[in-house]
């Protein structure tokens, strides 16, 4: 329990003190749904200001580039807490941050706006709770409060990359009731970020099950989605975003213009796998191969290995003896993160990746069901 209590204890104190600039995208998609009434309208609102206008000057169009579900949850969250959001606070940070930082209410701020993650949390914690088995439950819960790859993305960075995570987790552990339902619960985390799409095709015992299941949770991302496909900035900064030439970045070229791209012959070859061996994971032990290949083979943003971080800590409550490549690929990862911030050489880093995919590796080898 004194674990739990102190995982708690560290998102207070992290939430009110720790800011980064992108929750300021974050600010103004909730802003702009609760106060200007931009439900389906916010992609394009910035193109359609004045070329002079200080957020079009600080932000240019392409501010949103998250599908909405990383928007709605602040929209929602700031219509409920209306009367005591601190607006005037947020729209001077949206200005002129270093004015915002200098006003009484900042660091009260800094907390509302890292507050629907620690809510939803919860919730979604919770059922993970009810959905593990009883002799993990309390590993579980210790692991998810001390998670340091959460406590740094949600409560220090305010990124909302946990609750893809903790979707992702849920999904695979109510994949056996229900392949279905999991797939809806891939769709719904698709709607912050596109990339549990990818994990679709593992759900279903059989080729009939496995096309259900990507056609529910598409169709579920596709509802999403369906209010803003006639938005011309939504199509261009967020259903097309830049970020997916990573999965392209590693490869082998054949000739002068075509190339084998990594990411997409070793996620084959795990479809492949699954197909033909699928008792040999677990539904989470197929996502997190699927999760740690795509970390292997592209340069990802430290607050991405949230997605697995959960699915991981599910490792090793139920195997605690197999932890130390869990915990090498946690301090390679926290490498990775440092070299954003400080002068690390490339070459330093570029080992630490070969670490990091090897350890890959080594952990799915372990999660073979025995």
């Amino acid at each position: 329990m004194i674990f739990i209590i102190l995982g708690i204890i560290l998102r207070f104190v992290l939430m009110p003190i720790a800011y980064h600039p992108d929750v300021r995208a974050m600010g103004m998609g909730g802003y702009l749904i609760s106060q200007k009434n931009q439900v389906t309208q916010f992609y394009d609102y910035l193109s359609r200001q004045p070329r002079d206008d200080r957020w079009v000057e600080i932000f240019t169009d392409g501010l949103f580039i998250y599908p909405p579900l990383a928007y709605w949850v602040h929209g929602l969250f700031m219509s409920l807490t209306s009367p005591v959001y601190p607006f005037t606070t947020l729209v001077a940070l949206l200005n002129e941050a270093e004015i915002a930082k200098q006003m009484p209410s900042w660091n009260y701020l800094l907390f509302m706006l890292k507050a629907p993650y620690l809510i939803l949390e919860a919730v979604l914690v919770f059922a993970i709770y009810k959905l593990s088995d009883s002799k993990y439950k309390k590993s579980i819960l210790i692991f998810c409060a001390l998670n340091p790859v959460i406590l740094y993305s949600a409560y220090a960075m305010g990124q909302f990359d946990i609750l893809i995570g903790y979707l992702v987790a849920i999904a695979a552990l109510v994949a056996q009731r229900s392949s279905y339902f999991s797939a809806v619960l891939l769709g719904v985390a698709s709607g912050f970020k596109p990339f549990p799409l990818f994990l679709l095709p593992i759900l279903g015992k059989n080729l009939k099950e496995k096309i259900i299941s990507i056609l529910a949770g598409l169709a579920t991302y596709g509802l999403i989605i369906s209010p803003y496909l006639r938005s011309i900035a939504f199509k261009h900064y967020a259903l097309l975003a830049s970020q997916t030439d990573k999965l392209d970045y590693a490869k082998i070229l054949v000739s002068g213009s075509q190339y084998i791209s990594l990411f997409w012959l070793g996620i084959l070859l795990l479809y492949w796998w699954n197909w033909y061996k699928p008792q040999q994971l677990l539904t989470w032990g197929w996502f997190t191969a699927i999760l740690l290949l795509f970390y292997s083979v592209t340069n990802w943003h430290p607050q991405w290995f949230t997605w697995v971080s959960i699915l991981l800590i599910i490792f090793i409550a139920q195997k605690i003896k197999t932890k130390f490549p869990i915990l090498v690929l946690f301090c390679v990862s926290t490498v990775i993160l440092l070299s954003f911030y400080t002068f690390i050489p490339d070459n330093i880093i570029s080992i630490c990746r070969a670490i990091f995919a090897a350890t890959s590796v080594v952990t799915v080898l372990k999660m073979r069901v025995s």
